[in-house]
Formats: C-alpha cells, structure tokens, sequence
C-alpha cells in the first residue's frame, strides 16, 4: 500500500502502468535466455547458476501478476462464490502470520466467531499484511487487531509506514492504479492488491476501509459477525 506526502497517481492511464510491470520480467527473462543461448559454453557455473536463478525469480514474479489479473477478472465476474463456515479470526491471523515468513513482525491481538469464506478471508488477510509489511519501516511491526460490535467484526491491519494522504486513499482501490512516492516506485506490483483484496472482502458480504494511522496506514476489513 504505498503512498507518501507528495504522492501522485502513476500511471495516468492505468494500462500503461500494467503493461510496464508485465513487460519488466519478460524482457529480463529474454536477456538471460540469449545470454546462455549466446555464450552457454563460455560462463562459468557460478555465472550460470545466477542466470538460471534469475529466470526462475522473474518468472515467478511474472506468475504472480498473471495470477492477479486472473483473480480480479473472476471476481468482477462473479465467478468466486463464497462457501461459509464458522471461522475464527484469530486463527487465520495466525495462520497469515507465520505464512509469510516473518512472524515476529506481527502482533495479532482479539478474536472473534463468524460464518465466512475461509479461503477468501485468508486470501484478503494475507495480502494486507504483506502489503504492511512491504510499505512498513523495515524493522516495524504490523498490528492485526480483532474486535466485534453491533453485529460486525473488524480485522484492523495496522502499519507505521508511510501510508496514503487521505485525498489518495479512494484512489488506492481502484484496479491498475497505484499512488506512488519517489521512494515506492520500484516496488514489485500492477496495482491490483488492493482492488483484489476488496472484491474477496466483497465476496465475504463485508467492505474494506482504509484509515489514516499518523503514522501509518490502517486496512479495516468489515464484515457481517
């Protein structure tokens, strides 16, 4: 989720910004390719080792994006369905936490019962914090707290990075889109996490909100306890 004090919209047609992260690991795949097709018997095994594991990086990285866009255009089609079953919050917090490698950088505090789409909900979950964990300080810690009230629950993912200025926040949902500091323009993404993650929340019959966290940015995920 990135954003600082002088951010701007990148890319003014939002295309443009899609077609240059999808190009990025093609191009560097195909520079590889004819590096070792072009000198294969003249690199050294450590060289090549390199490469190979350069190609192997982009194209998973390139994956990932391919795997995005086909999310979204399911979801907007209808084509995700949600399948509810009780679901402890606390649990895919957890769950998240440890999934992505870095546990000790996330606090889960709360809990709450609720009839969801677990697959859904740890899809939505897993991206906000790695997004908080991506656009945080790089030693930081990400707050995942669980409340309920008035027959709702939150899953608040809280950062202290440099966040999104309000008047970019709605911004920040839309599909290819993405408000961009200097400092954020070289991070990985095609503007879709966002937009994703709330069409899963959608899904799940809740809203994503997101709030000023001085500093910081905090993703709510809503959704119907």
């Amino acid at each position: 989720m990135p954003g600082m004090d002088e951010t701007t919209a990148e890319p003014t047609d939002p295309y443009a910004g899609l077609l240059r992260e999808l190009r990025g690991p093609v191009a560097s795949i195909q520079s590889y390719v004819r590096t070792l097709i072009a000198r294969d018997d003249d690199l050294a095994p450590t060289a090549r080792a390199t490469i190979h594991q350069v190609i192997a990086q982009q194209a998973q990285r390139l994956d990932s994006f391919v795997d995005d866009i086909v999310l979204y255009v399911r979801l907007l089609a209808g084509g995700v369905a949600a399948t509810p079953e009780p679901v402890m919050l606390a649990t895919v917090a957890e769950g998240v936490r440890h999934d992505l490698g870095e546990p000790d950088r996330v606090e889960v505090a709360g809990d709450c019962v609720l009839e969801a789409d677990r697959a859904a909900l740890t899809s939505a979950l897993r991206r906000l914090v790695r997004n908080a964990l991506v656009y945080g300080p790089r030693h930081g810690t990400v707050a995942v707290t669980i409340t309920s009230a008035g027959g709702w629950a939150e899953v608040a993912v809280s950062d202290t990075g440099v966040g999104i200025p309000a008047e970019k926040q709605g911004q920040a949902l839309d599909p290819f889109t993405r408000a961009l500091g200097p400092s954020e323009r070289r991070k990985d993404g095609v503007g879709l996490g966002l937009a994703v993650t709330r069409e899963l929340v959608r899904v799940l019959g809740g809203e994503l909100v997101l709030r000023d966290n001085e500093p910081g940015l905090t993703a709510v995920v809503r959704l119907p306890a």
